[in-house]
């Protein structure tokens, strides 16, 4: 009852739910080092299929109450780099740069925005991404770097605009 009153009042409630994690899975081609060794992929959030499936479960209303989209990377190997070496990369995802050691990040409105666009068309959602090496020469990054990333959306939802 006290939800409804919330609701009612034009207060809003915001979960957090966590979906699917989405991998990334490449093999990309490294310049050769040392210096600043850029690697530079494509993140899929989601494809067009997986887009048109929740649509079909959520509806465009739970669709819309999207508020905030949080990424965390939860494991990540780098085939190909002595990390030892390299120390972990800075990681460039869309328009956020993510220094080394840092594990998540808060979409913007835009982003978020994008994203619930992508929902309800329903289409794919890619993301630019770049992982930058501190090679200190050129044996510390082989000329082919397999990368793979498990990252955890959390979605941050408006529970007042349409429960």
């Amino acid at each position: 009852m006290a939800l409804l009153c919330l609701a009612a009042a034009g207060c809003s409630l915001v979960i957090d739910i966590e979906v699917a994690p989405v991998v990334l899975d490449q093999t990309m081609p490294a310049p050769a080092g040392p210096g600043k060794v850029a690697l530079a992929g494509t993140l899929r959030v989601f494809s067009a299929e997986t887009a048109a499936r929740q649509l079909a479960d959520r509806g465009p209303d739970r669709i819309g109450s999207i508020r905030g989209v949080t990424l965390t990377i939860d494991a990540a190997t780098y085939d190909g780099v002595d990390l030892a070496r390299t120390g972990p990369p800075t990681i460039h995802l869309g328009d956020h740069v993510l220094p080394p050691g840092t594990t998540s990040v808060d979409l913007d409105g835009a982003e978020v925005d994008r994203l619930r666009v992508a929902l309800l068309t329903p289409t794919a959602l890619e993301i630019p991404i770049t992982f930058v090496f501190d090679a200190p020469d050129a044996a510390a990054v082989k000329d082919k770097v397999h990368v793979r990333l498990e990252i955890q959306p959390t979605l941050h939802v408006d529970i007042g605009k349409d429960f």
